[in-house]
């Protein structure tokens, strides 16, 4: 039987962290929507390049400040406002465990609980004020 060479393996399939941006405004907690269908944004980061939550909070955070895409290659609506201090991210990681943050300052984040107060957002978009 002629030799044949093993054929190449891959590693792990890489899991997905997604994330979705949240404003705090004085109205309490909106989801960002930024969808025709107003669905929410959901932004995706594998996690062979993304290990934490909170390093998907900081991808995440970075997409929403206009800078760059999700490993989808998403990128933040141009119609849709920047993220702000106190804004808040929900990461879901690859085992399904949810974490908010909300962002304090450049790439800094404090672990919060879930939001109790949803309110829907104008989706509009150009008319939200905080």
């Amino acid at each position: 039987m002629p030799f044949s060479p093993p054929l190449p393996t891959r590693g792990p399939v890489p899991g997905v962290f997604t994330a979705v941006v949240y404003r705090n405004t004085a109205s309490g907690t909106e989801t960002l929507t930024a969808r025709p269908d107003d669905s929410h944004l959901r932004l995706a980061f594998l996690s062979d390049r993304v290990t934490t939550r909170e390093a998907a909070a900081a991808a995440a955070w970075d997409v929403a400040s206009h800078i760059g895409s999700d490993d989808n290659g998403q990128t933040w609506p141009t119609t849709a406002p920047a993220v702000i201090e106190g804004d808040i991210v929900k990461v879901t990681s690859p085992d399904h465990l949810i974490a908010y943050f909300r962002g304090e300052s450049f790439a800094t984040f404090t672990v919060v609980p879930e939001p109790t107060n949803l309110v829907p957002l104008d989706t509009t978009l150009g008319n939200n004020s905080r």
